[in-house]
Formats: C-alpha cells, sequence, structure tokens
C-alpha cells in the first residue's frame, strides 16, 4: 500500500482486498517522494498514456519522459508514524512496514506493535548510497536484537543466489524477497519463472550442505563471518562528529546516507 493524498481511495482500496480475503497489508514508507531515477527520464514516454492511479498523463519535457515521474504523483509524502492509528481504524489485518532502513524505526515498529517489517532500500533506485539490507539487518542484531522475537523481520534487495538467502536467514530474516531476478525471469514466461525458482532451491540446499545444516531451523549468525563488516555497523543516534552530536536525538529520524 502506497497510503494516497486522499484518504479516502486508500480506505476503499483496503476494503476491497479484504473482501478479497487478504489478512496482510504491506505498507510503504521509504517513497515519499520520487528518486532521482536518470534512465527512467531518459525514456521517451508514449505520452497518451496515463498511471491508473491518479490518472496523470506522461509527458517529455526537459526532465526526460518515463513513466517513473507520473507514478508517485498520487503518494502522501506527509504519513508520519501517527498515521497508523488511522490505518489501524480501517484495517483488522496484519501490518507490515516497508522500506525499514535503520534499527531505530525497526524497534519503533516493534514498540507500536507492528506485525512485521520489510527491511529495504527500495532496490537501491529511490537514494543513492541508501544502506544495504544486510547492513540494516546486521544493525537489528546489535541495537535491539530482541525484535526478532517480536515481528517478523523481511528482507529484500540486492538477493541474487541462494547463498544469499541462507546468509539472511542465519542472521535473522524470517524470509527473503526477491525483484528483479523475477523480472528477468519473466521474459521466458511461466517455464522461466519456474526455472529460476528451482535454481534458487538448488542453490539453497546445496548452501545448507555445505555449511552442515539439514533445515532451515537451524540457521544461525555463528555460519556468518561478519567482522569485516560489523565495524561499519551504525550503533547509536546521530553522528560522531561535532554537529551530529548537537543534533541528533530520538526524535529526529537519521537521514542515512
Amino acid at each position: 500500500l502506497y497510503v494516497n493524498k486522499d484518504r479516502e481511495q486508500s480506505t476503499k482500496l483496503l476494503q476491497h482486498v479484504r473482501s478479497l480475503g487478504v489478512d496482510s497489508v504491506f505498507v510503504t514508507v521509504d517513497g515519499p517522494v520520487q528518486g532521482k531515477r536518470e534512465a527512467d527520464e531518459r525514456v521517451k514516454a508514449d505520452e497518451s498514456l496515463s498511471t491508473p492511479m491518479s490518472g496523470q498523463k506522461a509527458k517529455n519535457d526537459r526532465r526526460g519522459g518515463g513513466i517513473g515521474r507520473i507514478m508517485g504523483n498520487y503518494i502522501d509524502p506527509n504519513f508520519t508514524w501517527t498515521d497508523f492509528a488511522w490505518l489501524r481504524e480501517h484495517w483488522k489485518g496484519k501490518i507490515v512496514v516497508k522500506g525499514v532502513q535503520c534499527w531505530q524505526d525497526a524497534k519503533k515498529c516493534a514498540d507500536m506493535g507492528m506485525d512485521g517489517v520489510l527491511l529495504s532500500n527500495h532496490g537501491g533506485r529511490n537514494l543513492d548510497s541508501s544502506p544495504p539490507v544486510i547492513m540494516t539487518l546486521l544493525e537489528c542484531q546489535m541495537n535491539c536484537p530482541e525484535i526478532f522475537g517480536q515481528l517478523e523481520v523481511l528482507v529484500d534487495g540486492g538477493i541474487r543466489r541462494g547463498a544469499d538467502v541462507l546468509k539472511c536467514l542465519c542472521l535473522g530474516a524470517t524470509a527473503v524477497g526477491f525483484g528483479r531476478p523475477f523480472l528477468y525471469a519473466l521474459n521466458y514466461g511461466e517455464e522461466g519463472v519456474q526455472h529460476f525458482i528451482d535454481i534458487i532451491k538448488q542453490e539453497l540446499e546445496i548452501a545448507m550442505a555445505l555449511v552442515g545444516i539439514t533445515d532451515l531451523s537451524q540457521c544461525d549468525p555463528m555460519y556468518v563471518n561478519t567482522s569485516e563488516l560489523d565495524v561499519m555497523v551504525a550503533k547509536a543516534w546521530g553522528h560522531p562528529y561535532a554537529r551530529g552530536k548537537r543534533l541528533g536525538s530520538q526524535e529526529r529520524r537519521m537521514a542515512k546516507l
């Protein structure tokens, strides 16, 4: 769910999917504005196209074209923590917060009673230098390990091989998501998608056998050497530099680059 500026539209959508038997909703929080997607902007858009979410038509101007420019114009950029009360009012199912990029937000989600978080940097497409998901996962293990027993911790972004899946599961992830690989596989239709699933399954099973486990319930951090990454894991609010110390506080969300 990308929350609409017109909340009534989002309310109707929630009611509709609930009527279809859906019991969980992923709320995307890492895209309040459209990222600077230059490759997309260089694509000349068909100006007869429009986005079904807002009805806005594509256009080509000095900023370039591309459907990506208009797809997010309906999204409410002012959605904050307090707005989850509105969501709880209109959605009685499970809520997973998608796009969490720091341990502080993951902990806040747990404290607020969310059912899950999806640690994600939106495929690395929205903000250059945003943290890779494996770093955010390590942050959570170091700073708020208790959340792994309070909610589901999902991850996506940069996962390409079965061994990548195993690493994330060993570091506490409940499940791992794929994006681009499925799109690439879809070029070959259903057979291509199934072939990709088979490849990942085989790679995961081989990796499990080579580290000495027979079931995913046996995944454990001891199977992953993170020593070279541990020194880069954020461990506190703010920043050690003087200005960071002066401005850092738990009331201000960190902008991490």
